[in-house]
């Protein structure tokens, strides 16, 4: 019997996994953001919060927190984002609280929604990837 020793490259691994994800995954960002910028949870005045929803590549922090570089990032430049998503305190100009303007999520349920679309996408591609180790 031939014996054959088969050291599986952890990086080459996890370029082909990478690479069978990442288009269905790209497309799955933008449509996260396609969702974000079409929720009704807000309004928007200006149209500037709903125009700077977009998929960016990760900041250096983005990648620490995934620990994976080829993350997408759904984000907005809107400086006021924050406080349509997570709601806020009303504060008057002589820094007295007089009320609490509540959340108006928008990308948490946008993410949410298409949470299980990302798993069937990660499964095809699993799929695709076959690895065979024989010997003769």
């Amino acid at each position: 019997m031939t014996q054959i020793l088969v050291d599986i490259n952890e990086k080459w691994l996890e370029k082909a996994i990478r690479d069978a994800v990442s288009p269905g995954l790209k497309a799955l960002a933008g449509e996260v953001a396609a969702r974000a910028k079409h929720s009704s949870a807000f309004k928007d005045k200006t149209g500037y919060l709903r125009k700077s929803i977009k998929v960016t590549k990760p900041t250096a922090a983005d990648i620490a927190e995934a620990g994976d570089p080829s993350v997408l990032v759904v984000r907005t430049r809107a400086p006021h984002a924050h406080l349509v998503e997570d709601g806020h305190a009303m504060v008057t100009a002589d820094g007295r609280v007089v009320g609490h303007v509540p959340p108006h999520p928008f990308l948490r349920p946008a993410r949410d929604s298409v949470a299980n679309e990302a798993e069937a996408i990660v499964a095809l591609a699993m799929d695709k990837i076959d690895i065979v180790v024989g010997g003769g």
